[in-house]
């Protein structure tokens, strides 16, 4: 589930860099120990919390919500660069011999 860029920029006015910080390392400790533990529904809810703090951060830290938008569209074109990539390698095996 993305993160609201309203909601992103709600929280940075709420909370202050520190506390994001310990958010965000909170919830990434949370989410490592529920993945080792085998309950991934808790660990994807750990790992939304993460993602809106580290929202939040670059809306603090970084300029704004136009910040969090271009970062997120240049890890979006990242990801379908990739994988475009994937599907043009040529695959190896034994299916041609």
């Amino acid at each position: 589930m993305p993160v609201n860029p309203v909601d992103a920029k709600k929280l940075a006015t709420e909370k202050n860099t520190t506390d994001l910080r310990q958010m965000l390392e909170q919830s990434d400790e949370l989410m490592r120990v529920v993945m080792e533990k085998g309950d991934m529904e808790t660990a994807e809810k750990a790992a939304q919390e993460a993602a809106a703090a580290a929202a939040a951060l670059i809306v603090r830290k970084q300029g704004g919500v136009r910040e969090l938008a271009k970062r997120v569209r240049e890890r979006v074109a990242g990801e379908k660069d990739d994988a475009e990539d994937e599907n043009t390698q040529p695959t190896t095996g034994d299916a041609g011999q």
